[in-house]
């Protein structure tokens, strides 16, 4: 497999119903998103790429991480990613989180279920 890479999407409450509108803010986003980026950076020594986003009440970071060199990932390597860093207690995203894995698989991989089972 080639251009691996795993996404973290964090969705955070920026403030509630009885908060002021202006306490959310595209600045406190990116704030948000910079110490999750901080946080995980310290876990995961591999290039990444930050995007945030304010969504009405709601802080939105996606963090992506991957190799920069192209490579023939195998599965087994998916540790390198340290995967238990994206464990929510490590995020602390109030309103939760999703991760998403990308490859693309080359000649030498066959797609189908058992690599999927394998990642």
């Amino acid at each position: 497999m080639k251009n691996v890479t795993i996404s973290l999407y964090a969705f955070h409450l920026a403030r509630t119903f009885d908060d002021p509108s202006d306490l959310a803010s595209e600045e406190k986003a990116k704030s948000f998103g910079k110490e999750l980026q901080d946080r995980l950076t310290q876990k995961i020594p591999l290039k990444n790429e930050l995007k945030t986003l304010l969504l009405h009440d709601t802080y939105f970071a996606d963090l992506t991480f991957f190799f920069p060199e192209e490579i023939d990932f195998i599965p087994d390597e998916i540790a390198r990613f340290n995967p238990l860093a994206f464990l929510p207690q490590n995020i602390n995203a109030s309103i939760g989180q999703t991760i998403g894995i990308y490859a693309e698989v080359t000649d030498k991989t066959e797609a189908n279920r058992d690599l999927a089972d394998s990642c």
